[in-house]
C-alpha cells in the first residue's frame, strides 16, 4: 500500500498538531482570517498522526457522521498543492473540517465572553456556512447575553441594538417579548418623569409594530392620554382666569405629547385673538435679571457686573424698558432723537449756551405699583448720571455726560430743564438710559404694592415684562434657551393692544431658520446669515427686512496677556489675516453688503450714508501677507520673551534677597530658580484662545481665523462666550470676536474707549485723541479728531479690524406690522400683529 508508507514516512518528518480551537487564536490571528483547511487523523495502527489538508470538499463543510468503512478518500497536503493521494476511509480516525474548527473556536471566544472578536466569527460562518449546525443558536444565545449585560449596566442604546437584531433573527424568540417589555416599561417610566413625550411616542410605535396589542404600549398611551389631558383642560383654566402665558403653556405642552390634539384647536383660537403669541429666533440670549433665572450661576447679574450694550443687550432693553431718549431715525447731520416720556426740545439760553427741556406726558405711570412718573424721578436720574462718573451702570457706558451739563433744574411736576455746559455735538445721544425712579418715593414713606414683582424689575417701564427664563433642556429634547415676555397692561407709554406674549428662542448652531420660518414654527428671525440672503429672497412666504446701520466685526485683544499685549504682535496677527477672501466666503453671492475695515468704525458706502461720517477712507486696510505676519509674530515674542524673563528674574531675585536677610544664604535655590525659569519661559504659548459670540457667522468666521493663524504657526483653539460675558476682561481669553452697532459713532467710541470700555488698557494716544473727540463743538471740529483717533487706531493696532456687514432679519408674511428697515429689532413692536389663516 504505496500511499500507506506515504503516510508513516510523513508521520516521522512531518507530523501537524491538532488543530482545534485556540492555537490559531492564540497567534493573535483569528482562525477565519487564515487559509482555509481540513485536519485529518490517521488511526494509530495505520502510522498515526494528524495532517493539515486542503478542504476536502465535504458535503455542506460537514465531517460524515459515522465515518465511511469503505472505499478511499482524495486528499491534498497543505504543502504539497500539486499533488493529491488517496487514503482508505477505514485507516481514518477523525476529520475536523475548516468551518468546524472556526466554530470550536468561535465557542471558545463565547465561553470567555469575548463578544465583540465573537462577531467576526459569527460575520464569516454566515458568509460561508449559513446552515452550520448549532450556529443559529449560538448566535441568538449571544445576542441574548449582550442585551443582558448592556441591561445591567445601563446602555440602553447597545442594549435596544442586540434586541432589534434577535427579533430580526428569530421573531418568536421564547425570551425575548418579556425581557424586551420589562426594559421598555422602564425607560418609559424615566422618560415620563421628565414629560419627554416625543422620545415616548418613538419608543412605543416601534414596539407596537414588533408586538402589537401589548400591554406596556397600552399602559403607556394611556398616561400619555391623561398627561396630555391634564395639560388641556389647565390650558383652558388659564385662559378662562386671563392667565394667557400659563394658557399658551398648557397647549404647548399638551401638543409636545400627543402631536396636535383637537381638543386645543377652539381654546388656542380663541387664545390667538385675544392674546397673540410671537416667537422670535435669536442667537444669543440677553442681559437678563438675576431673579429670571432658577440658578444663581446661570447668568452673570446685570447689576454685579456690568456687560457691553451688545446687540443682544440692546433688543432685550427695548422690550423691558423706556430711556430718556431715543434713536427715532437719521438725518444729514448724524441721528435724530426723541424722549418717549414726553416732549423734548432745544433751549437756547444765551448766544453761547443751550440746553433742552423736557415736559413729561400727563399720566405717566410706574407699572408695578402705580405711582406717578415725575419731573424729581427725571431730574435725579439726570443727577445720577452726570456725578456717578466713576460708577458703571448696568450697561457699562460712560459717556463723560458730568462734563456736559452745567444745571439740572425741575421747573414743575412734569418739567425739567438742563443747561448745558458748553456746545457739543449730540449731547440728547448721550441720554439713551433708562428712567430710574426717584428715591424721594421712598423718603415718604410710599411702599410697593404689586405682587410677585422681583426687586431688579421694579423700575422696569417698558411694553413688555420678562416673566420666566428655561434653559435648555435635552432630557425634554429642547436644545434651546427660551425667554417669555408678557405685554405689561399697565404701561402708560405704549399702546395696549400690541402682541400678548413675546417668546424670544435661541438658535441652535446650524439649525435651519428658513424652515423653521415656512413651518410656522417661528414668527421673525433676527439675523439671517449673510450666505443666505438670496435664498430668503427667493420665498414668496417670507419677507425680508433691513438693518439701517451696518454690524462692526472685529478682534479685541487681551491686553493682560503678555503676547497680546504687544502691538507688533497684533500687527503681525493682522498680516496673517486674508480678510477680503474670508468676507467673500461669508456673504456668498451676497457681495455687496460687506467691506474690509481698517479701523472698528462704520464705514461709508454711500454718499448719503449717515453713519460712516467717523471712518478715514484714506487709511487702507493692511494687506494679507503671511511672511511679514511669521517675521513679525516671532520678532515679538522674542521680545515678549526678553521681557518677561527679565521681570521674572528681577522678581526673583528680589524675593531671594529678602530669604537671605531673614532666613540666612540661599543661593542654590535661586540658581535652581533661574535655571527652572530659563525652561518655563518657551516662547510661543500651546495655543491662542479666541472668544466666538454664539451665531453661524462668528463662528465661521473664527473657524477661518483659527485655520489662516495655523498656517503661519499659530495654533488657536476656539471657544464660545460665556453668557453675558463682560468682553475685554479676565485672563483666560487672548482675543473676542466682537460685532458692535454704532448708531452714533462719535459717542457710542465710548463702548470701546470709554473709561469702562471694553478696551482696558489704553494708551496716552488714544487716551488723548478721544479727548478731542469728546470736545468737538461742531461737525469740522468733530471730523478732525475723528480722523486722527482713526489713524492712531490703525498705528497703535488697539484692536484687530475685520469687517462690517449689513444685517437682515426676515418674518412670515402673516406678521404685519414690522417696519422694512429698523435701527434695533423691537423700534415698533407695539405696532406688530399675527394674523393666522
Amino acid at each position: 500500500m504505496p500511499f500507506l508508507r506515504r503516510i508513516m514516512e510523513l508521520c516521522l518528518i512531518a507530523v501537524v498538531p491538532v488543530i482545534l480551537a485556540g492555537p490559531a487564536g492564540a497567534q493573535g490571528t483569528p482562525l477565519y482570517e487564515q487559509p482555509p483547511f481540513d485536519t485529518l487523523t490517521i488511526k494509530p495502527e495505520f502510522g498515526g498522526g494528524t495532517f493539515k489538508m486542503l478542504p476536502l470538499g465535504l458535503r455542506n463543510g460537514l465531517t460524515p457522521s459515522p465515518l465511511p468503512r469503505e472505499g478511499t478518500l482524495t486528499v491534498t497536503f497543505a504543502d504539497e498543492p500539486d499533488d493529491k493521494y488517496e487514503v482508505e476511509w477505514s485507516a481514518i480516525a477523525a476529520i475536523i473540517t475548516y468551518h468546524e474548527a472556526v466554530f470550536a473556536e468561535l465557542q471558545q471566544q463565547l465561553r470567555r465572553g469575548a463578544f465583540d472578536a465573537a462577531h467576526g466569527y459569527f460575520d464569516y460562518l454566515f458568509r460561508n456556512a449559513p446552515n452550520f449546525p448549532g450556529l443559529q443558536d449560538a448566535y441568538e444565545s449571544m445576542l441574548m447575553t449582550e442585551a443582558r449585560q448592556y441591561l445591567r449596566t445601563g446602555d440602553t442604546q447597545n442594549m435596544t441594538a442586540r434586541f432589534e437584531r434577535l427579533y430580526a433573527e428569530n421573531k418568536t424568540h421564547a425570551e425575548l417579548r418579556q425581557l424586551w417589555s420589562s426594559q421598555i416599561d422602564a425607560q418609559l417610566a424615566a422618560l415620563m418623569q421628565h414629560e419627554n413625550c416625543d422620545e415616548m411616542r418613538a419608543i412605543l410605535t416601534m414596539f407596537e409594530e414588533r408586538y402589537p396589542d401589548n400591554e406596556v404600549n397600552k399602559k403607556w398611551f394611556a398616561a400619555i392620554q391623561r398627561l396630555a389631558q391634564s395639560y388641556v383642560t389647565r390650558a383652558g383654566e388659564c385662559y378662562a382666569a386671563r392667565q394667557y402665558l400659563e394658557a399658551y403653556d398648557g397647549i404647548e405642552n399638551a401638543r409636545r405629547v400627543l402631536g396636535d390634539p383637537d381638543a386645543l384647536r377652539d381654546v388656542e383660537r380663541s387664545l390667538k385673538a385675544l392674546c397673540p403669541r410671537i416667537v422670535v429666533a435669536v442667537s444669543e440670549s440677553a442681559n437678563l435679571p438675576v431673579s429670571i433665572f432658577p440658578m444663581e450661576d446661570q447668568l452673570v447679574p446685570s447689576n454685579d457686573m456690568p456687560v457691553p450694550l451688545t446687540g443682544a443687550t440692546i433688543r432685550s432693553r427695548r422690550l423691558l424698558q423706556h430711556t430718556l431718549v431715543e434713536y427715532s431715525g437719521s438725518g444729514i447731520d448724524g441721528g435724530i432723537y426723541s424722549s418717549p416720556l414726553g416732549l423734548f426740545s432745544d433751549v437756547m439760553f444765551s448766544e453761547t449756551e443751550t440746553g433742552f427741556e423736557w415736559t413729561l406726558h400727563e399720566d405717566l405711570k410706574w407699572a408695578s405699583d402705580g405711582q406717578t412718573m415725575t419731573a424729581f424721578d427725571l431730574a435725579e436720574t439726570l443727577e445720577r448720571l452726570c456725578f456717578h462718573q466713576n460708577d458703571t451702570d448696568a450697561h457699562g457706558h460712560n459717556y463723560m455726560i458730568e462734563q456736559l451739563f452745567r444745571e439740572i433744574d425741575v421747573i414743575d411736576s412734569r418739567t425739567v430743564r438742563v443747561r448745558l455746559n458748553r456746545e457739543s455735538l449730540f449731547p440728547e445721544s448721550r441720554l439713551r438710559e433708562p428712567l430710574s425712579r426717584s428715591q424721594s418715593i421712598a423718603f415718604m414713606g410710599v411702599s410697593y404694592t404689586e405682587e410677585n414683582v422681583p426687586d431688579d424689575q421694579r423700575d422696569w417701564n417698558g411694553p413688555y415684562r420678562l416673566k420666566r427664563f428655561e434653559p435648555r433642556s435635552p432630557e425634554r429634547n429642547r436644545h434651546f434657551d427660551r425667554a417669555f415676555y408678557q405685554r405689561n397692561a399697565n404701561d402708560s407709554l405704549s399702546m395696549n393692544d400690541k402682541p400678548g406674549v413675546l417668546v424670544e428662542q435661541t438658535l441652535p448652531a446650524g439649525s435651519d431658520a428658513m424652515q423653521l420660518l415656512l413651518e410656522g414654527k417661528i414668527d421673525l428671525v433676527e439675523h439671517v446669515p449673510p450666505d443666505r440672503v438670496a435664498a430668503y429672497r427667493l420665498q414668496s412666504k417670507l419677507v425680508l427686512g433691513n438693518y439701517a446701520a451696518p454690524r462692526v466685526h472685529f478682534l479685541l485683544p487681551n491686553r493682560n496677556k503678555p503676547g497680546t499685549s504687544s502691538r507688533t504682535f497684533l500687527r503681525g496677527m493682522l498680516y496673517g489675516l486674508d480678510r477680503d477672501w474670508m468676507l467673500r466666503q461669508l456673504l456668498g453671492d451676497n457681495a455687496s453688503d460687506g467691506t474690509v475695515l481698517s479701523a472698528p468704525l462704520p464705514k461709508r458706502t454711500k454718499a448719503d450714508d449717515p453713519f460712516g461720517y467717523a471712518y478715514n477712507d484714506r487709511i487702507i486696510p493692511r494687506p494679507y501677507e503671511p511672511k511679514l505676519a511669521v517675521a513679525l509674530a516671532v520678532t515679538a515674542y522674542n521680545q515678549v520673551k526678553s521681557r518677561e524673563l527679565k521681570r521674572q528674574l528681577a522678581e526673583q531675585q528680589e524675593v531671594a534677597a529678602d530669604l537671605r536677610a531673614t532666613e540666612g544664604d540661599d543661593e542654590t535655590a535661586l540658581t535652581a530658580q533661574n535655571r527652572d525659569l530659563h525652561g518655563y519661559l518657551a516662547l510661543v504659548p500651546d495655543e491662542l484662545v479666541l472668544a466666538c459670540p454664539p451665531n453661524d457667522t462668528a463662528r465661521n468666521a473664527c473657524l477661518m481665523i483659527q485655520q489662516q493663524w495655523r498656517t503661519v504657526g499659530i495654533p488657536v483653539r476656539i471657544v464660545e462666550y460665556r453668557p453675558n460675558e463682560r468682553v475685554g476682561r479676565g485672563t483666560d481669553v487672548d482675543f473676542w470676536y466682537v460685532e458692535m452697532t454704532m448708531l452714533e459713532p462719535c459717542v457710542d467710541l465710548e463702548l470701546l474707549f470709554g473709561n469702562n470700555g471694553m478696551v482696558t488698557h489704553r494708551s496716552e494716544y488714544i487716551e488723548q485723541a478721544m479727548s478731542h473727540v469728546r470736545l468737538a463743538r461742531n461737525w469740522q471740529e468733530a471730523v478732525e479728531a475723528l480722523e486722527n483717533l482713526h489713524r492712531v487706531i490703525y498705528n497703535e493696532t488697539t484692536v484687530l479690524p475685520l469687517w462690517q456687514i449689513n444685517g437682515h432679519f426676515a418674518h412670515r408674511h402673516e406678521l404685519s406690522g414690522v417696519p422694512d428697515e429698523v435701527f434695533c429689532l423691537y423700534d415698533q413692536v407695539e405696532q406688530w400683529r399675527l394674523e393666522e389663516n
